[in-house]
């Protein structure tokens, strides 16, 4: 393991926003990016809801304690039946808003 390249895909600049969300769940993000900086095949432990789309072959995971919507999610790039390389994206949540779980209520 490990002659694999991990490559963050930054391109709608996720990642340069995972600063607003709180240092545990930085935290726990980057336990995932380091394991699957080791193995390609790395899977996230039982605090971990992990799901693999089928159709377009990639996995997005969640802590079970749900990281206000955010998810991190991976897919494979490979040269001949090799990986080549693990491609790693941050998926916002729909609305845009990590706190809105947070946020208080208008009570008018």
């Amino acid at each position: 393991m490990g002659s694999h390249q991990l490559v963050l895909d930054d391109s709608d600049d996720s990642f340069e926003r995972i600063g607003s969300l709180p240092q545990e769940f930085q935290d726990e993000m980057a336990v995932i990016i380091r394991g699957l900086r080791e193995d390609p095949y790395y899977i996230p432990g039982d605090d971990y809801v992990t799901d693999r789309d089928q159709d377009e072959d990639f996995w997005v995971c969640q802590h079970v304690k749900g990281w206000f919507g955010w998810k991190l999610g991976w897919y494979f790039e490979f040269l001949e039946s090799t990986i080549e390389s693990v491609v790693v994206f941050l998926e916002r949540p729909s609305d845009e808003n990590p706190y809105r779980l947070l946020l208080p209520t208008d009570r008018n």
